[in-house]
């Protein structure tokens, strides 16, 4: 998943930066600097993690 792919994710949610900061286990700047590509790499591996347990217990 790119940063973009990750800002899509969020906002299709109506997830503020905060909410989804929350939810993935990062602080918000973090969140920042994947969603806009500043930030890959082993950073982005745990964030997919949570966010796939994350989509894991809503279902989807």
């Amino acid at each position: 998943m790119d940063g973009p792919t990750l800002r899509a994710w969020r906002e299709a949610r109506g997830l503020s930066r905060r909410a989804a900061s929350d939810v993935l286990g990062v602080n918000e700047q973090t969140l920042v600097d994947l969603e806009s590509g500043r930030r890959s790499g082993a950073v982005l591996m745990p964030v997919l993690e949570r966010l796939t347990a994350a989509l894991q217990r809503l279902g989807e």
